[in-house]
């Protein structure tokens, strides 16, 4: 739809890790650290729109979709805290 209204450079954000939002953690009866079920499932579907933005761009006439690696980021943040 988009598309069809003129719109040619979007960013597709994709899920972050909801296996360690605070919600999950509380239902899981972990010791504090993420569900990787649910970490795993993410990762699953983060894949896939990664390919769907990669195939829009080579479909679309002068489309620039950008993917935007919101679990890359955030897992960084856990995983290095001091770096920000």
């Amino acid at each position: 739809k988009l598309y069809s209204l003129g719109a040619r450079k979007i960013i597709v954000a994709n899920i972050g890790p909801l296996g360690c939002i605070p919600s999950q953690l509380a239902m899981a009866d972990t010791d504090g650290s993420c569900v990787e079920r649910i970490n795993r499932a993410v990762s699953a579907f983060n894949e896939r729109l990664f390919e769907l933005v990669k195939n829009i761009n080579s479909t679309l006439p002068g489309s620039f979709f950008v993917y935007q690696d919101v679990y890359g980021i955030f897992s960084d943040i856990a995983a290095n805290p001091q770096k920000y």
